[in-house]
């Protein structure tokens, strides 16, 4: 199972998160389902030792959030580093 170690976190694309300093990880797993990541110190996230996680999900070159899932229907919010792993693990078994 894939867990918060493996994500790759570089600067967000879009240059008006870019110049705040916003990290992003996107990881897409087997099951079509996957997870985007922010750690940024506005919206949720401390910017130290929180993240923002939402469920995704591959749409042709692009991705959509999945709101319609078992584990949430929403953007969940100043997640630890562990609670991010718990939900990766959960979005894998989807």
């Amino acid at each position: 199972m894939k867990t918060f170690k493996d994500l790759e976190f570089r600067e967000h694309e879009l240059r008006r998160f870019a110049k705040k300093g916003v990290k992003h990880a996107i990881m897409f797993f087997p099951n079509g389902y996957g997870v985007s990541v922010l750690f940024v110190g506005h919206f949720y996230s401390n910017g130290i030792d929180t993240y923002q996680l939402a469920v995704i999900r591959k749409c042709g070159d692009n991705y959509l959030t999945e709101y319609n899932t078992p584990i949430t229907n929403h953007v969940l919010v100043h997640l630890t580093e562990d609670e991010v792993t718990e939900i990766m693990i959960e979005v894998q078994r989807l």
